[in-house]
């Protein structure tokens, strides 16, 4: 049973403030993610998802939201320039509105070893923004286990390259991106939002008391 989030009735935010705060053209695509960066949330493959996409999406733009290791953003960076994109990539630091920032999203990505509670996904889910992720341990195998039951849900991989595949794909079919952020919110308001997980924790309570 997961620390729940609130998926209310949340209409997504448009992206013209995060575009305009860039001096980017309204509608511009976003592809990005919010995260400490640290070896858990594997940062090289995150930098190289971003720089792939965006060599593939020349439109598009890749946002990196907190902080972390200097020489793990150190070597973001250094592969991001290395996929020739760092011009479009745009680093914001810690920010106390990240779950806005979220919000204005084309699509967010994770590619963590493990995550105990993905909380950002489910963010990003409770605000139908798509997600995209790498296969990983503890919350990532229940959302994956979600996609394959309810979904999809997510664009799900198991290596960078198939990521990459999945990002390019749904920027490229944004109705169908959206469809699926939609089933993402109602799949993620079935299973974690504060109602629900309350009424899980009433029933284990109530079945540990009645032994």
């Amino acid at each position: 049973v997961y620390n729940p989030i609130e998926f209310g009735s949340t209409k997504r935010n448009g992206r013209s403030s995060l575009c305009a705060e860039l001096n980017l053209p309204a509608g511009t695509p976003l592809v990005g993610t919010a995260c400490r960066i640290a070896r858990q949330k594997n940062p090289q493959s995150l930098a190289r998802a971003i720089g792939l996409t965006l060599t593939r999406a020349p439109q598009a733009h890749g946002i990196v939201i907190g902080t972390g290791s200097p020489d793990a953003v150190a070597e973001m960076k250094s592969i991001i320039d290395e996929c020739g994109v760092s011009p479009r990539v745009h680093w914001l630091g810690y920010r106390v509105d990240a779950p806005e920032l979220i919000s204005q999203l084309s699509i967010f990505v994770i590619t963590s070893y493990w995550e105990g509670l993905p909380t950002t996904l489910l963010e990003a889910m409770s605000q139908k923004t798509p997600i995209a992720f790498l296969r990983g341990k503890g919350g990532l195998e229940d959302l994956d286990e979600l996609n394959r039951a309810e979904g999809p849900i997510a664009a799900v991989a198991d290596t960078v390259a198939e990521l990459t595949d999945g990002i390019v794909a749904n920027l490229d079919n944004p109705a169908a991106m959206q469809e699926m952020a939609e089933r993402a919110f109602e799949v993620g308001k079935r299973h974690f939002d504060v109602q629900a997980v309350a009424l899980k924790l009433e029933k284990f309570y109530c079945e540990v008391m009645s032994k």
